[in-house]
């Protein structure tokens, strides 16, 4: 897991590692990683069905949670959010479950998924 990864790293080895595995994280997060890294930093669960479409009852065993990484989760957002708006949605989505990445475990335990 790539937290896991950081915490004996240096700032400068963090921001590096973090640049390269996470190249669309903002500055403002990558900085706080930086400074303290904590377990739920970098992933984020994500409905698949967004929870404005009606995907809010969610249990974590029902198929709609997924794990992205913290920009993916934005873009997707942001695309659901244009889409509700009546616009036209301009790219794919670019979501890449964490999975896909190699960068934490396929099934995340209860504790994580609260992070």
């Amino acid at each position: 897991m790539l937290w896991l990864r950081l915490l004996p790293l240096d700032a400068a080895r963090r921001r590096r590692l973090l640049a390269e595995a996470l190249p669309g994280l903002t500055t403002r997060r990558r900085e706080r990683v930086v400074r303290w890294c904590h377990e739920g930093d970098l992933w984020q669960a994500d409905h698949k069905l967004a929870v404005a479409d009606g995907g809010g009852e969610t249990r974590a065993d029902d198929g709609n949670l997924q794990t992205l990484c913290v920009p993916c989760h934005q873009e997707k957002t942001a695309q659901e959010r244009l889409g509700r708006r009546g616009g036209e949605q301009k790219k794919q989505s670019r979501k890449r479950p964490l999975e896909q990445l190699g960068l934490t475990d396929a099934n995340p335990t209860k504790g994580e998924l609260s992070a």
